[in-house]
């Protein structure tokens, strides 16, 4: 069993590593009590656990009722990727050859790809490419993740797989036609999956050098012969040049995406009957070595364009430009984290009575996950908040859309909650206590319950104080008033 921190190396780093290895077995991370584990399977994740409630299935299904089961369970395996990279203190231990209990499969490529510049923080890639600027990447073939199966932007794609070893790391992140971070995140998950090796050397051409010789010299010593020409070397590189400048699987066969499979067959076997490393084995090394580098693009490329069904799929995604289930997924995953980080931001600005910039937050989190009650009721609240004794019919609308969340939502007891604060600034206070301590009878630490209440208390008191002297004064009004 291996085990580390999670400081050196940074999580990120050591999940790709395993998915680099094929590595099987488990690993296990964790920040004291927040656990997760992460099954790999010939270094694919095929099954993932946690000990979050908010990651339980249960939690999903109550906060996402329209997401479908498939759906929620590859959203579930994301969201405990990205939870577990946001733990920076705590341990990690890798056990080896550890089949999971039951497979439910993670795109680990896409939600570590997803999770850069959000759960993985830009300054990492930053940090970790800044002492490579002056080597030379190039792409890595035959490494354990081929650069196919990275969730890479088109532009992205088509700049990495023009790595040739001969330009800087800083030329190559200036050339690369995405934003500075895009570049860096894509070379960071390329180096980290193996796709991508760095050079301490740029890669060597072929120079011509002169040497300066007596006449006597080169009277004595005959000039060298040219060297032979070698045409099957030359077709070799022309067909190298060919296959990685591809732009997908099709191109690398020569042949249409909407051709017949028969034809698309044809043109994989021309190829392989070409270049299979058995037709090489008594060539010169040169001529094998570049033959057998050929025939394993082409071979990936048939392994997707050879099924039916993984054709489709492929031609759905990268001819026409349809998501996958997989990245539709991801989607509602970063627009679900984006939707909890503006909320999580309204509640700091709530709590610290900045009522305009939490409903600001509070409506980008609405906006993002419309159909989230809770969103909808702090939204509400805060709409109310701002236009009590300004706009009636705003005031009213914010004070709806907490009954409606109450009605419709699961987490009524900050609903209750905020049914208290709402008729505590109407002046309604004994409606506000009921509410307040129904919503305690739902969930006794709730935070925000507990500290109204206390407010709310506070004024009570201060009210009952003032009641006597209220009454004295009605007393002896109606006292001295009689005659």
């Amino acid at each position: 069993m291996q085990s580390g921190t999670l400081r050196d190396p940074p999580l990120i780093e050591l999940l790709l590593s395993l998915a680099a290895q094929r590595a099987n077995g488990r690993l296990e991370c964790g920040d004291g009590r927040r656990k997760w584990t992460f099954w790999f399977e010939g270094g694919r994740l095929s099954a993932t656990k946690s000990n979050l409630k908010s990651e339980a299935l249960e939690s999903l299904e109550a906060k996402h009722p329209d997401v479908g089961p498939d759906e929620l369970a590859r959203m579930q395996g994301v969201i405990r990727v990205h939870g577990a990279l946001r733990a920076i203190d705590g341990e990690w231990s890798f056990t080896p050859n550890d089949a999971p209990p039951a497979r439910k499969p993670v795109d680990l490529l896409a939600a570590c790809w997803s999770a850069l510049g959000d759960a993985v923080p830009d300054d990492l890639a930053r940090a970790r490419l800044a002492g490579l600027d002056g080597r030379f990447p190039r792409l890595k073939v035959g490494g354990g993740v081929s650069i196919d199966e990275l969730p890479f932007p088109a532009e992205l794609r088509a700049a990495l797989l023009d790595l040739d070893g001969q330009r800087t790391l800083a030329d190559v992140l200036d050339f690369i036609p995405t934003p500075p971070e895009v570049a860096r995140r894509g070379v960071y998950l390329g180096l980290l999956a193996g796709v991508i090796s760095v050079d301490e050397q740029g890669a060597s051409t072929p120079k011509v050098i002169v040497e300066t010789a007596s006449p006597r010299a080169a009277e004595a010593k005959p000039a060298a012969p040219p060297a032979e020409a070698d045409p099957e070397l030359d077709r070799l590189r022309a067909e190298q040049r060919r296959v990685n400048g591809a732009a997908n699987h099709f191109e690398r066969l020569g042949v249409a995406w909407d051709a017949d499979p028969a034809e698309q067959r044809k043109a994989y076997m021309r190829l392989a009957q070409h270049l299979h490393p058995d037709r090489w084995t008594l060539k010169p090394p040169e001529q094998a070595e570049i033959a057998n580098a050929v025939f394993a693009k082409v071979s990936e490329a048939w392994e997707i364009i050879g099924d039916e069904a993984a054709r489709a799929e492929y031609t759905d995604r990268v001819i026409h430009g349809k998501k996958t289930e997989d990245e539709l997924a991801m989607e509602k995953v970063q627009e679900i984290m984006s939707a909890e980080n503006d909320f999580k931001l309204g509640l700091g600005e709530l709590n610290n009575g900045r009522i305009l910039q939490a409903h600001e937050a509070f409506k980008a989190a609405r906006d993002r996950l419309p159909e989230e009650m809770e969103f909808a009721a702090f939204y509400g609240y805060t709409l109310f908040k701002l236009n009590y004794g300004k706009d009636d019919m705003l005031a009213n609308e914010g004070e709806q859309l907490i009954r409606v969340s109450i009605e419709n939502g699961t987490k009524l007891s900050n609903g209750w909650a905020l049914v208290g604060m709402l008729n505590h600034d109407k002046g309604e206070l004994e409606v506000a206590k009921r509410a307040l301590l129904t919503s305690l009878k739902l969930q006794p630490t709730n935070p925000i319950a507990q500290r109204e209440l206390k407010r709310l208390q506070r004024r009570l008191e201060k009210d009952k104080e003032s009641a006597p002297a209220a009454g004295i004064g009605g007393f002896f009004s109606k006292l001295f008033g009689k005659k």
